[in-house]
C-alpha cells in the first residue's frame, strides 16, 4: 500500500514538472530571405540565447524555421557565409510569434 502510494506520489510529481516546463516554453516561427533578391536563404543557422540557455534552428528549403524555446527575451543571432551578421531579439510566447528576417549579401 505504501509502496502504491510512493510510487503515485512520483507520477504525480513527475507529470506536474513536464506541464510546467511546458508553460514556460514559447514559439518562434518565420523565414530567412535574401534581402536583395527575395528568395529563401537554405539552411541558415540561427541562435537564440539567453543568459542561462541556447537553442538553434535551421532554415529549410523554403528558408522557414520553427522552433519551442524559453518564454523570455531572447538575442537571435544569425550567421550565413556570404551575408551580413543579423543580431536581433524576440520574446517567445505560448502562440507563434513570428520573426522574419531579410540578410543583407555582403559584396
Amino acid at each position: 500500500m505504501i509502496r502504491n502510494l510512493i510510487l503515485l506520489g512520483s507520477l504525480i510529481v513527475t507529470v506536474s514538472a513536464h506541464a510546467q516546463r511546458g508553460r514556460d516554453l514559447g514559439w518562434v516561427q518565420g523565414t530567412v530571405i535574401d534581402a536583395s533578391t527575395q528568395e529563401p536563404v537554405l539552411y541558415a543557422r540561427i541562435v537564440f540565447s539567453s543568459p542561462t540557455s541556447s537553442d538553434t534552428a535551421y532554415t529549410d528549403f523554403d528558408g522557414f524555421y520553427l522552433i519551442r524555446t524559453p518564454k523570455r527575451e531572447l538575442a537571435v543571432r544569425l550567421d550565413q557565409k556570404g551575408y551580413a551578421t543579423y543580431v536581433g531579439e524576440v520574446e517567445p510566447k505560448d502562440i507563434i510569434i513570428f520573426q522574419n528576417i531579410a540578410l543583407v549579401p555582403v559584396k
